[in-house]
């Protein structure tokens, strides 16, 4: 600095920036599974989080949704799971919407949240056929008709 008489003087000066814990960074996104996956098969890739501060972990649950009961997450991985004991029907129903929550271990702890869609695929279904008790005269000629024919039926969705 110099003043108005041409004399100057230097200072050093510090400055301290403290930093400030950042929410981490989520997006909403969709994955698929198929109908006839079980019990601890994944539901698609990892869902992919960021925080951008150092060093923290990153917490992953479901908090809410109407896969909030069918489907789990991993709390360290975001990997969506099968839920243990879940069966998924395409025919009853094609989609499911699941809130996440992502947390990291700053303090104070900071969460995001973002909507995962979940579509069940659909996979061909074995037909059921009803059980039938018939009765037929013995020495029929071949060819003879025995009985109605048999009732079954295709949950299977097409079209």
């Amino acid at each position: 600095m110099t003043d108005g008489g041409g004399l100057s003087d230097k200072e050093v000066v510090t400055i301290d920036v403290n930093d400030v814990n950042e929410p981490p960074q989520v997006e909403d996104q969709a994955r698929s599974v198929r109908e006839d996956a079980v019990f601890p098969n994944p539901v698609g890739e990892e869902i992919p989080a960021y925080d951008p501060d150092f060093g923290q972990d990153l917490i992953f649950r479901i908090i809410g949704g109407t896969g909030q009961e069918v489907f789990t997450i991993n709390r360290c991985s975001g990997q969506i799971q099968i839920g243990y004991g879940q069966e998924l029907d395409y025919e009853t129903t094609q989609l499911y919407y699941t809130i996440i929550e992502v947390c990291d271990t700053g303090v104070p702890t900071m969460c995001t949240r973002a909507n995962i869609t979940v579509n069940v695929l659909d996979v061909n279904d074995r037909p059921e056929l009803s059980d039938a008790s018939v009765e037929v005269v013995e020495n029929s000629v071949v060819g003879t008709l025995v009985g109605s024919p048999v009732a079954g039926t295709d949950e299977d969705i097409f079209g």
